[in-house]
């Protein structure tokens, strides 16, 4: 973070431009430094009460079309 050229956004005469520059370097800043993100399944006895059986259910239907795509190659090219 020491590195991080911060005044380096000043150069930008327009608010909007500084305040992109400052995003930019922070999210840099933020990438570099934070854990990547985990995706964690959650158990039956620590489930939240709104998570039905229904939504369990088209959960795993999207799950199961989504790979289906994923492996079609449907997603790339836009083909149903």
């Amino acid at each position: 973070m020491d590195e991080t050229p911060w005044d380096t956004i000043f150069v930008f005469d327009e608010v909007d431009d500084i305040v992109h520059g400052w995003y930019s370097l922070l999210n840099e800043v933020i990438d570099a430094n934070a854990p990547a993100v985990k995706r964690k399944r959650i158990r039956d006895d620590t489930k939240p009460k709104w998570l039905s059986p229904a939504i369990l259910k088209l959960m795993k239907k999207h799950d199961h079309l989504l790979e289906k795509a994923k492996r079609s190659n449907a997603l790339m090219t836009g083909q149903p």
